[in-house]
């Protein structure tokens, strides 16, 4: 049989490495909880850039909507003081025209800023998960 004395330090030995393991446990969540933490931050970060992404993009379709509607009053303007007439066909295809661009232009300032923004918010999700 074993001496208490060898018992008695295995019983110690066992005790140290449980705490050294529990203390490594400790050390290794709190830098799990650190990692996180940031991973949080950066995912509201993106998420707030998204949001501000598609904001410019709306401004940019308000502004290109306002430029189209500029360009088709100089153009009727300019039909009208010609003394072609502005009910003319050509000058009601230049109109539609620029209309047809005006509507295309806001659409692609909304789709690039709904595209950045999709890939900053899908960023996040990988943050999250």
């Amino acid at each position: 049989m074993s001496d208490p004395v060898t018992i008695g330090l295995m019983v110690a030995g066992t005790a140290l490495s449980a705490k050294s393991a529990y203390d490594q446990g400790q050390v290794a969540k709190n830098q799990a909880n650190l990692e996180a933490s940031n991973l949080q931050s950066s995912a509201m970060q993106k998420r707030m850039a998204a949001i501000q992404e598609q904001a410019v993009a709306q401004r940019k379709a308000i502004t290109a909507g306002k430029e189209a509607a500029l360009v088709q009053s100089r153009a009727q303007a300019v039909a009208a003081s010609s003394g072609g007439g502005s009910l003319d066909a050509s000058v009601v295809k230049i109109m539609s025209d620029l209309a047809g661009q005006g509507a295309y232009n806001k659409q692609v300032a909304m789709y690039e800023g709904d595209s950045r923004a999709q890939a900053l918010n899908y960023g996040a999700d990988l943050d999250t998960w």
